[in-house]
């Protein structure tokens, strides 16, 4: 048997630091692609970088601002996160059949139309928590996805948009002009 090594000396256990994180690196074009090298992030603080997720809550839209929804225009929206990046995903969310005026207007737009019919006798549907989980699926699934924009006129995506937040995850608000609340 060879003989036993002494224990190292004691080290002092390491301590935590409060600096700041280093700021995100930009990958040069053709550089490693963000799910080989976890720990590196695309920096999107230049202009027409970010990876935008678009995820409108129709329903409470159009209901609690007072946009008509046959007269419900995306593209100034549109046009506004296409300077900031690239939108690879458009989703809106309503019950479709109370909102027919509005579909084709989406569609020309890009966008899915995720139907959420009425589950009370009082009308109300489950179109807010299917955006939550299918936002919190996108943020965990798809890396590459930096920024989530969620229009809505209610303000039940707090805990949605903090969560983001904590997952790295950059979230802009919509603002409407036509709104009468």
């Amino acid at each position: 048997r060879p003989p036993r090594a002494s224990p190292p000396a004691a080290t002092p256990p390491p301590s935590l630091s409060l600096r700041p994180a280093p700021r995100p690196v930009t990958l040069p074009f053709g550089g490693p692609r963000r799910e080989e090298n976890p720990t590196v992030k695309r920096d999107t603080t230049e202009s027409g970088d970010q990876r935008i997720a678009l995820f409108i809550d129709f329903e409470n839209l159009v209901t609690r601002t007072g946009i008509a929804p046959d007269a419900f225009d995306l593209q100034p929206a549109l046009d506004t996160l296409l300077e900031k990046g690239k939108v690879v995903f458009r989703r809106a969310y309503a019950d479709w059949t109370r909102f027919s005026g509005a579909t084709q207007r989406l569609h020309d737009h890009g966008v899915e139309l995720v139907d959420v019919p009425p589950s009370t006798r009082a009308g109300k549907n489950g179109a807010d928590v299917r955006l939550v989980i299918d936002a919190l699926e996108l943020a965990y699934l798809r890396e590459h996805i930096d920024t989530f924009v969620i229009p809505s006129g209610a303000s039940d995506f707090c805990p949605l948009a903090y969560n983001l937040r904590q997952n790295d995850r950059a979230v802009d608000r919509v603002a409407v002009r036509e709104s009468t609340r």
